[in-house]
């Protein structure tokens, strides 16, 4: 995290960080909220799972998982 632990004094570091902080939290500019618009809440038309490009969410195939795929085959006649 740090360079070097010798190169700050712990209190410049932390009063650093609080001011970091403070700026972050306090002096944010709180944005209005919108109003709510007039009848029914709709629902949303997502759902609440965000799929991330690195990893994606595996497809799960329209079948039970435990049921396995057995291919169909004509019986062998020996």
């Amino acid at each position: 995290m740090y360079l070097s632990e010798g190169a700050v004094s712990a209190d410049s570091r932390d009063s650093s960080r609080l001011a970091i902080v403070k700026i972050l939290f306090n002096e944010m500019p709180t944005q209005p909220t919108p109003p709510a618009p007039a009848g029914p809440p709709k629902q949303p038309d997502f759902e609440f799972e965000i799929e991330c490009p690195r990893h994606p969410k595996p497809k799960i195939p329209q079948r039970l998982p435990w049921t396995p795929i057995v291919p169909k085959r004509p019986p062998t006649i020996h």
